[in-house]
């Protein structure tokens, strides 16, 4: 008889995942995500922000002084968790796809294009400038592409490019991400649909957090 999968990771995805990660040891994560490790710790940098993530109790601690606090938000703590229990790590080919491209992605697209897509059109579609500043205050890199495109390496190894367009006189704005053509083996199309959610969010309140001088 096959073995019935448990409702709590649809209820409680944060608890599934740290109970998944407690069969684990640190030996073993940092050798299947290609991480440093010291003692009972691994070492992940997420948007440029480096933690220590201590294994199996998922104890962690920020070690960069000058960026926020990303697992201070419980979608991050559940990607995170999703990278340690579920990654294996593969260096991408220089290559990006589309969520469309992703598989099962075509499954998850309604919402990742109204939490990822729209939203990044319509926060940033007419504030180009604010775009640039904001990718930039969060550590992206500018690379071509529509009316202003970045380039941010999310988790290690896991690159996403931010293409936006501003509206002209038949089109609205509009936006793209583009995903490293490792991330698959990384994070499934679940996660990744909200992924996009996250990053805009961590780059509206980039400049509102950064240390005053």
């Amino acid at each position: 008889m096959q073995k019935e999968v448990p409702n709590n990771y649809r209820e409680n995805p944060l608890r599934w995942y740290k109970e998944k990660l407690r069969g684990m040891t640190a030996d073993e994560v940092a050798l299947r995500c290609s991480l440093e490790k010291e003692a009972d710790c691994v070492f992940v940098t997420i948007m440029g922000c480096r933690y220590s993530v201590r294994i199996p109790d998922f104890v962690f601690k920020k070690l960069t002084e000058d960026k926020p606090d990303f697992l201070a938000a419980q979608g991050v703590q559940v990607l995170l968790l999703h990278f340690l229990t579920e990654s294996n790590y593969a260096p991408g080919t220089g290559k990006f796809i589309s969520f469309r491209e992703y598989p099962s992605g075509e499954l998850y697209y309604k919402a990742f294009e109204g939490r990822c897509l729209k939203r990044l059109a319509f926060s940033y579609g007419t504030k180009i400038q604010a775009f640039c500043a904001d990718c930039e205050a969060l550590g992206a890199t500018k690379i071509s592409g529509g009316d202003a495109a970045y380039e941010i390496e999310f988790m290690p190894g896991l690159f996403i490019r931010m293409i936006i367009w501003g509206p002209d006189e038949e089109f609205p704005p509009s936006a793209q991400l583009l995903f490293s053509d490792n991330f698959p083996v990384s994070l499934s199309s679940e996660g990744v649909a909200g992924l996009g959610d996250i990053l805009i969010s961590a780059l509206k309140s980039i400049n509102r957090n950064k240390p005053q001088t």
